[in-house]
């Protein structure tokens, strides 16, 4: 597998797979929907919208639409390599626009009704784009890798205009959004380490990695004011660099995965969280996409273990470590 995404209403698990098939496994049924959405080269990213129609991007820079029983609803080309795609809500309601952003550097609005389609670049100080959401009145909320934070319009009269731009203290690599009072609830999360998530309203908070640093900051409104409400420093922990980020559907806790695959699970204490963080994920499903160790991984791993059982046998017997040797080998002889 190279991408996985629950759908909006976390009962159907998309998987992307090296080949170019996304398969949909139902959490109720237990049973698989091989897709075959007309590409052949590696599923990078994808996106569900309220329909539980999917969005599948490859490696070969096509992108296909399909519907939940692996039906083939649309597929378009972009000009580079896609890192991340999303359905947008232009006004809050509609889902016409596919927004996909390309080599990280700006994002492309392709509106399904008409096939027309509009470039959103921005400046190269901002870095690299790790991440961004869909807010309403249609605005974009799109996270950099050298710590900007930046909400722009898509409104036709103000298309490409900043209308909010901050820069944390520590790089980004990526980004989570959540609104407690949303009307779509919940979160979701982009292909690439990175995620925000969809719904409209007053509280919103937006999860911050990079490095070894997780920042919590709380966005008014109208995203005209924000502030860093907590600060997570994890370089101690030992679980190297933070590479991905994403809320639960309420709001109540966020997990961040780090590249040596620790995952960490931080509570939110915010006191609108009634009956605690028990009753908001005593149920919940996490998917986490892994790599499988290499044989010289498991085979170091192997030597590892066994060096250790040797030095921690002699030193419990109070003898040399050439002697446990000669005693294992005698052993494996007379077996």
């Amino acid at each position: 597998p190279t991408f996985v995404k629950w759908s909006l209403q976390g009962d159907t698990l998309a998987v992307g797979t090296v080949g170019g098939e996304v398969i949909f496994w139902s959490r109720k049924s237990r049973n698989q929907t091989i897709c075959q959405a007309g590409q052949r080269k590696r599923i990078v990213c994808g996106d569900w919208n309220i329909r539980n129609r999917f969005a599948s991007a490859s490696d070969n820079r096509h992108i296909s639409i399909t519907t939940i029983e692996g039906k083939m609803r649309g597929q378009l080309r972009v000009k580079s390599r896609p890192t991340c795609v999303k359905f947008g809500r232009a006004d809050g309601l509609r889902e016409n626009v596919l927004s996909v952003c390309v080599d990280k550097k700006s994002i492309l609005l392709y509106d399904l009704d008409d096939d027309k389609a509009l470039e959103l670049a921005f400046q190269q100080r901002y870095g690299d784009i790790v991440g961004f959401q869909w807010l309403e009145r249609g605005r974009l909320m799109v996270g950099f890798s050298n710590g900007y934070l930046v909400v722009i319009s898509t409104h036709p009269e103000e298309i490409g205009r900043e209308q909010f731009c901050t820069r944390l203290q520590s790089p980004i690599s990526a980004i989570s959004h959540h609104c407690s009072s949303s009307t779509q609830g919940g979160a979701d999360s982009s292909g690439f380490g990175s995620s925000f998530g969809y719904g409209f309203g007053s509280c919103n908070k937006v999860a911050t990695c990079g490095g070894f640093i997780v920042n919590v900051v709380n966005v008014d409104e109208d995203s005209s004011s924000w502030t860093v409400d907590v600060t997570h420093d994890l370089k101690d922990m030992g679980g190297g660099t933070l590479e991905s980020v994403q809320w639960s559907r309420d709001g109540r806790a966020f997990s961040v995965g780090s590249s040596t695959g620790s995952l960490y699970l931080f509570v939110s204490e915010d006191p609108a969280t009634e009956g605690g963080i028990d009753a908001g994920l005593s149920d919940g499903f996490l998917a986490v996409l892994s790599r499988p160790l290499s044989k010289r991984s498991v085979l170091a791993s192997t030597f590892a273990s066994i060096v250790l059982s040797v030095l921690v046998a002699a030193s419990v017997l109070d003898v040399g470590v050439s002697d446990v040797v000669r005693l294992v080998l005698w052993a494996n002889q007379s077996i």
